[in-house]
């Protein structure tokens, strides 16, 4: 674009109700757009900004401030007082580790069992039982157990169960068409 196609270009965009405008006036409107424009952007939050999250425990004032990158994590009331009102905290069957703390990381009134967050009314699921997900199952030494279809499953209902190896006291306990073999699945 040469020179005189500008002129033209900024005189064209330059017409107002009274008339032809001033190519500064249009100039100062524009650089001023674009300065909004960039000022609207930068309002994100600094958390955003960084891809910084915040931890279990951290306090938050909504979900995506949480980190999820190995489970959602959700921004609520964790029941503690000493930690303020809203923290970083997981929802139910959430992975909430072994330490004192790991209750303090279960949203509402569940309580960490077994490292998972669960609700203290609910049963505990055990090896053999029902599940829907690996997170579900309890978690304990050796092979860990996880949530498949098993042999004795002729309606394709899922359960905690052991892979080959892991330790067993039926059928129902052994993943992957395994059998319970001497207490360990087969």
């Amino acid at each position: 674009m040469d020179d005189r196609q500008f002129d033209r270009l900024v005189k064209a965009g330059a017409v107002t109700k009274s008339g032809v405008g001033s190519r500064r006036r249009l100039l100062k409107h524009l650089i001023g757009g674009l300065a909004a424009s960039a000022a609207g952007l930068s309002r994100r939050p600094a958390a955003a900004q960084a891809d910084v999250y915040l931890g279990l425990g951290a306090p938050c004032y909504t979900d995506w401030q949480c980190d999820q990158s190995e489970q959602a994590v959700y921004c609520a009331d964790n029941q503690f007082d000493f930690d303020g009102g809203y923290n970083c905290c997981l929802g139910q069957f959430g992975f909430c580790g072994y330490g004192e703390y790991g209750t303090s990381f279960c949203c509402g009134s569940m309580t960490c069992q077994e490292g998972i967050c669960n609700d203290p009314g609910a049963a505990q699921i055990v090896q053999g039982d029902p599940c829907e997900q690996d997170a579900q199952c309890p978690r304990s030494a050796g092979p860990p157990l996880i949530c498949e279809v098993v042999r004795t499953s002729y309606d394709r209902t899922r359960r905690c169960c052991r892979v080959r190896g892991g330790s067993c006291s039926s059928d129902e306990g052994c993943c992957r068409r395994r059998s319970c073999v001497n207490g360990y699945c087969q």
